[in-house]
């Protein structure tokens, strides 16, 4: 007998690939330059928030994506440094220049 709980995971519903063209159908693709604005935000409006998850859900609600969507996209920012791979490029640029 198959459990009810089983029967209702989406990978169990009989036919994946239908659900899976659907996951696709409800992406939706943001440019490099509002993710970069939109974790910006982020970390501009920290101070004036409580918590770092109510600045991001508010900044995400703006900008019509998923909290959780703008929480990876300032999560990886912090796991590299604090700047996007254009910022880390020009500051090597910079860096030549004056050395």
């Amino acid at each position: 007998m198959v459990s009810f709980r089983r029967m209702n995971r989406p990978e169990y519903s009989g036919n994946k690939m239908i659900w899976e063209e659907e996951a696709m159908k409800n992406r939706i693709s943001y440019s490099p330059e509002v993710r970069e604005r939109a974790v910006r935000l982020v970390f501009e409006q920290q101070k004036e928030h409580e918590s770092q998850w109510s600045v991001i859900k508010s900044i995400a609600s703006k900008i019509d994506c998923t909290a959780g969507t703008l929480r990876t996209w300032v999560r990886r920012i912090e796991n590299c440094g604090g700047m996007s791979t254009a910022d880390r490029e020009r500051f090597k640029e910079l860096e030549q220049e004056r050395n």
